[in-house]
């Protein structure tokens, strides 16, 4: 236990110092627009909103409806990386 919880930045950036990535490499999936979408993409992360029939219009980089969806968008994200640097 880190004694943090969501929407705290600092559990999402003692997570990408754990990993030993930026917040511009990473990725953060989840369900709740604000402390997983709004909190991931307040320390810089991209954002994947998990559809949830709770909310409409989350403000998200990508939003599934499936996690098999992720696949895609991840090989996009790269591209997309790859083309920009």
């Amino acid at each position: 236990m880190e004694g943090l919880k969501k929407p705290d930045p600092q559990i999402f950036k003692k997570a990408l110092n754990q990993l030993h990535v930026t917040p511009s490499e990473s990725i953060f999936v989840g369900d709740h627009p604000e402390k997983d979408v709004k909190a991931a993409k307040n320390v810089g992360m991209k954002s994947i909103w998990k559809k949830d029939f709770q909310w409409d219009n989350v403000d998200a980089d990508f939003v599934v409806d499936d996690l098999a969806e992720l696949f895609s968008i991840i090989h996009k994200v790269n591209d997309d990386s790859i083309l920009f640097n």
